[in-house]
C-alpha cells in the first residue's frame, strides 16, 4: 500500500503529536469533571437569533413524541385498569 501508514510510525509518536496539537488537559478530580460534565457552556460567539431558532426546532420535534406517549399511558391507564370489585373469600 505504498506509503499509507507511514505519517505515524507508533502509538506513542501519535499520543505525542496529539498531546502537542490539542494541548496538556488540565488534571482534573473526579467530581470536577463529573461537573464540568453536566455544566458545558455555549459558544461565546454563538448569535442569540441561531439559538432562538434552535431552541425552537427543537421545542416542536420532541412535542410530536411527547403527545404521543401521553395518548399511550392514558391507554394503558384505561384499558388495563381492574374494574373487579375485590372481595373477601370470606364474604362470599
Amino acid at each position: 500500500f505504498g506509503e499509507y501508514g507511514k505519517q505515524v510510525t507508533s502509538s506513542g509518536d501519535y499520543a505525542t503529536a496529539l498531546k502537542k496539537a490539542t494541548g496538556e488537559p488540565e488534571a482534573l478530580s473526579f467530581f470536577e469533571t463529573f461537573g464540568k460534565m453536566f455544566s458545558r457552556g455555549l459558544p461565546e460567539t454563538l448569535p442569540a437569533q441561531q439559538l432562538e431558532t434552535t431552541m425552537g426546532q427543537w421545542q416542536n420535534f420532541w412535542m410530536s413524541p411527547a403527545i404521543m406517549a401521553g395518548i399511550v399511558m392514558v391507554a394503558f391507564a384505561l384499558l388495563f385498569w381492574d374494574r373487579t370489585d375485590a372481595k373477601d373469600e370470606s364474604e362470599g
